[in-house]
């Protein structure tokens, strides 16, 4: 007979000889090893699994759940240069022809309404409205020239009235 064969014949012997003993072992071994349950917290937030506590994006978030309350969302729409690479440092897409893009791109999406399983929604059903009833906060780089592009077309240093943005209220 092997070692482990013989481990096993004198557990089954002395199991067998005192099952009440062995019975009652089980029990308060399992018991000392769900002791560590009470401690167990269970974290359903994503956030909370998946985030540093220490990170900056961590910390953004915090910072707008204590500006803007816990639901606060940004979407945002990203342009990039046909063919730039990311490294080249002398693209600037601070020009009047991206900025007149972005004027029929934002126009578009606040014109924009969908249909949905027999219901309208516009922007206004999706937006951040941090005051209810008073329109959606709306940040965008034509906000310098208050969404007007003749104007921004006629601003010769539109990049010195780009220093500073006040975002504006889409009443709707």
């Amino acid at each position: 007979m092997g070692l482990v064969n013989r481990i096993f014949y004198h557990v089954g012997k002395v199991s067998a000889a005192n099952p009440y003993l062995v019975i009652f072992g089980c029990l308060t071994v399992s018991l000392i090893c769900a002791l560590g349950l009470i401690n167990l917290n269970l974290v359903g937030d994503p956030q909370a699994l998946w985030v540093s506590p220490s990170s900056r994006g961590n910390h953004e978030q915090e910072y707008f759940k204590e500006k803007y309350g816990s639901f606060f969302r940004i979407d945002q729409v990203i342009l990039k240069k046909r063919g730039s690479n990311e490294r080249d440092s002398s693209l600037d897409l601070f020009k009047k022809e991206y900025l007149e893009m972005i004027y029929h791109i934002q126009t578009a999406i606040e014109g924009e309404v969908l249909e949905h399983k027999g219901k309208s929604f516009d922007l206004s059903d999706i937006c951040y409205k941090p005051i209810t009833g008073k329109g959606c906060i709306v940040t965008s780089p034509m906000e310098f020239w208050l969404m007007n592009v003749t104007d921004m077309w006629e601003d010769s240093s539109y990049k010195e009235t780009a220093r500073c943005i006040k975002p504006r209220v889409i009443q709707q």
